[in-house]
């Protein structure tokens, strides 16, 4: 039996990205981040180093973990669900 975790935004339509597609999920990552002013404020919501998010948002992280995908995902307001 396979899990698979979906990424829904709350705010925006219908996009669904699966959290196993690294790479949709670092250009989701990059959009998102660039529209807000603070990476140091995104990181402070996720409990990630700024310099972390910087890395997500300019793309010098190419095989970001799971967990710092899901926590900069919530911190700028994505729902993380899990679904078998």
């Amino acid at each position: 039996m396979t899990r698979t975790a979906k990424i829904i935004p709350l705010r925006r339509g219908p996009e669904t990205i699966l959290l196993d597609d690294t790479e949709a999920v670092c250009d989701l990552l990059q959009r998102e981040l660039f529209r807000f002013s603070s990476f140091v404020e995104v990181a402070a919501k996720a409990g990630v180093c700024p310099s972390t998010v910087a890395n997500l948002a300019y793309g010098e992280t190419k095989q970001p973990r799971a967990q710092t995908m899901v926590r900069v995902l919530k911190a700028l307001g994505w729902t993380v669900l899990a679904t078998r």
